[in-house]
């Protein structure tokens, strides 16, 4: 669970990333219409840090405003737990390695079950996530927007086991259907010598496209793609083959929609990716 300090700071990026989203796009990249969030955020984690600083309140009552100034951050949070991850320089992914990475960056994903794309089945305890450079100890799921306990006996919570390649995560009950679950963690950037995080770039669709070009990726390979998101900063799985409902299939810099479907108005695809 993170600490009432490290939510501060992490409310502080988040304010900056919002504003900075404002800014660029005239709209929140990651689905959002309210303006006012970073004004709400800077409000709230400033009397959040007053309080703690301040011994104003008790412990008890901290962390449950601090609780509701992380949910208040939404998707930036997890972007910014990243940034604040990798500001100090390499970190280590998996303990029983120690393998150092050049930074590191928040995967999320979101999932209904009894859905199509699910990764368990209604009644089911147990699904993997299967990835690269998995951080050990960043991963965190969220219910029904609420965030589950880890390792818990007498409520409902959860178990993990990492490897450098995937995770696996075992719930303490069966997974009723129509539940949404969201969740996060980090992973490592390439270690490849000389390649590093690159800006993250952003496409506002004009409605109706079945692809659309970066010129900035014609040379840069679907395994240097950290992340691709799809107007709401949900990880969108991407492939080289012809996509389907679920997938977009990638190109030298050029993203096709999922087979029948199309790319709609003021929808923004948002890449980030390592050169």
């Amino acid at each position: 669970m993170l600490t009432i300090p490290e939510i501060i700071n992490i409310a502080k990026i988040s304010g900056y990333l919002a504003d900075n989203a404002v800014d660029a796009n005239g709209v929140f990249v990651f689905g959002s219409l309210d303006k006012d969030l970073p004004k709400k955020i800077y409000m709230e984690t400033a009397a959040l840090e007053w309080a703690y600083n301040n011994n104003a309140a008790s412990t008890t009552s901290l962390r449950n405003v601090a609780n509701w100034v992380y949910d208040l951050c939404g998707k930036y949070a997890t972007i910014a737990k990243g940034i604040v991850a990798s500001g100090s320089g390499n970190v280590i992914y998996n303990p029983s390695t120690g393998q150092l990475l050049n930074g590191c960056i928040t995967v999320q994903n979101q999932f209904v079950v009894g859905t199509a794309g699910s990764p368990i089945a209604i009644g089911g305890t147990t699904f993997t996530i299967t990835d690269s450079r998995i951080i050990a100890g960043s991963f965190e799921i969220h219910a029904d927007g609420l965030e589950l306990p880890e390792g818990l006996t007498a409520q409902t919570s959860y178990s993990v086991i990492y490897t450098s390649s995937s995770i696996a995560v075992t719930f303490n009950y069966p997974v009723p259907n129509g539940q949404v679950y969201r969740y996060m963690y980090q992973k490592g950037l390439s270690t490849a010598m000389g390649k590093v995080v690159q800006p993250t770039l952003y496409f506002t669709c004009a409605g109706g496209e079945t692809q659309i070009t970066f010129a900035e990726l014609l040379s840069v390979p679907i395994a240097d793609l950290v992340l691709v998101s799809r107007a709401t900063g949900v990880k969108q799985p991407v492939s080289t083959v012809n996509a389907d409902m679920n997938k977009l299939q990638y190109a030298a810099g050029v993203f096709y929609a999922p087979t029948g479907d199309i790319f709609y108005n003021g929808e923004v695809i948002s890449v980030t990716y390592i050169a």
